[in-house]
């Protein structure tokens, strides 16, 4: 059982490893350069090939990340050299990521309030609304070839509703959903 767990946190620890590589090169500026999609070892490499090329994004990115560790580390020690104190230096802890992100919109907003047409970092803008609307793969073109009709109750898919969508038996029963 032991050998099972340690595989699982292997798996997990390469998964943030991984996903964390893919995000420096959108925090340095430089993700249109390279393939973030790519094996971990090379987006590594890319991103220090590429580093000559970092924008002020860079600069925003590594300050506010600087800035998250910096008052966990903070907190931490303060909780340890007070520990009468333990919980306020916890949720003061927990509200970290608050700060920082009101204090980095506050300073975007006060760097490009006069750059809207062209923003000197990047930003989000137009924030989505809700959550992507869910299908499975393949969309009507699966449902038609594998005969299904009736019994499913309609599935949302980005362009249109299939009323006759298969049921989550007929699609594990049809080997296209394997659990």
């Amino acid at each position: 059982m032991g050998a099972i767990l340690d595989l699982r946190l292997i798996i997990l620890q390469g998964s943030a490893i991984s996903i964390a590589v893919g995000q420096v090169p959108t925090m340095m500026g430089i993700s249109g350069l390279l393939n973030t999609r790519d094996p971990a070892y090379l987006v590594i490499i890319n991103t220090l090939r590429n580093l000559g090329h970092s924008t002020l994004d860079a600069a925003m990115g590594l300050t506010a990340l600087a800035m998250l560790y910096l008052i966990r580390h903070g907190c931490n020690w303060a909780a340890r050299r007070y520990p009468n104190q333990k919980k306020t230096f916890f949720f003061l802890s927990t509200l970290r990521t608050v700060f920082v992100i009101l204090l980095y919109t506050m300073i975007s907003w006060l760097a490009n309030r006069h750059h809207r047409d062209k923003p000197l970092f990047k930003i989000l803008k137009t924030v989505p609304r809700g959550m992507p609307t869910i299908s499975y793969p393949g969309g009507r073109r699966i449902v038609e070839e594998r005969g299904f009709h009736g019994g499913g109750g309609g599935v949302l898919n980005s362009n249109y509703c299939l009323p006759d969508a298969p049921s989550f038996d007929q699609l594990r029963r049809s080997s296209m959903l394997t659990i």
